[in-house]
């Protein structure tokens, strides 16, 4: 992975008590985890090496406490997983579209200076888009741990708009990587609290990216 998103205004509210040196090593390690799309290795000295921050092993630990969870894969960070799991999905989808002879084509050429002369070509053909189709409750139940109050939970999930449905998925998916914490709520109120926003926000504690 060559590109990964970097909200500066986020990283730097999370980030302005690190030091100099702190700075460096948590930067230097995402690059590792972006590139490699895996967990960062556990093995310390080889981490350390791999970002080149031998002699500033304090501060490089300091991040890995501070910022990244480790787990039996190696040291993860939700929002990290998150990108790569959006990533993977769409290199996932060119790489379909690629053996198809490329992504489909439109249906209509919409003339943005005329908007009114794009009506006259219809055909009364619905357009065609490239979007991930919205996620069903059946795929976010299939994820969800906890399998108690599904009726109520379909009610609320029944009330999202399209992209908290997403959102919702894609926080299952990463939530619970590795092991499981203590307190998993019915998927009721997993869905009317929008835990998922409450992930976001601690992803943003984890840097901000």
């Amino acid at each position: 992975m060559n590109y990964y998103k970097f909200h500066i205004g986020d990283y730097h509210k999370s980030t302005l008590h690190l030091t100099a040196m702190e700075d460096l090593a948590y930067r230097r390690l995402l690059d590792l985890y972006y590139d490699r799309e895996s967990p960062l290795p556990l093995d310390f000295d080889s981490l350390v090496r791999l970002i080149r921050m031998k002699g500033f092993e304090t501060e490089t630990q300091q991040i890995l406490s501070g910022f990244f969870k480790r787990t039996k894969k190696g040291w993860i960070q939700k929002r990290v997983e998150l990108e790569l799991k959006s990533y993977a999905v769409k290199a996932c989808s060119a790489r379909e579209n690629g053996k198809k002879g490329g992504r489909p084509k439109k249906t209509q050429s919409v003339i943005l200076a005329y908007p009114n002369e794009s009506q006259k070509n219809l055909n009364h053909k619905p357009l065609t888009n490239n979007q991930e189709p919205i996620k069903t409750f059946a795929q976010f139940w299939e994820v969800y741990p906890r399998k108690k109050g599904k009726a109520e939970a379909e009610k609320k999930w029944g009330k999202l708009s399209p992209e908290e449905k997403q959102q919702a998925f894609d926080d299952c998916q990463t939530r619970y990587i590795d092991e499981q914490p203590t307190y998993i709520p019915y998927g009721s109120t997993y869905l009317n609290k929008k835990f998922w926003e409450d992930a976001d926000t601690e992803s943003y504690g984890e840097g901000g990216i």
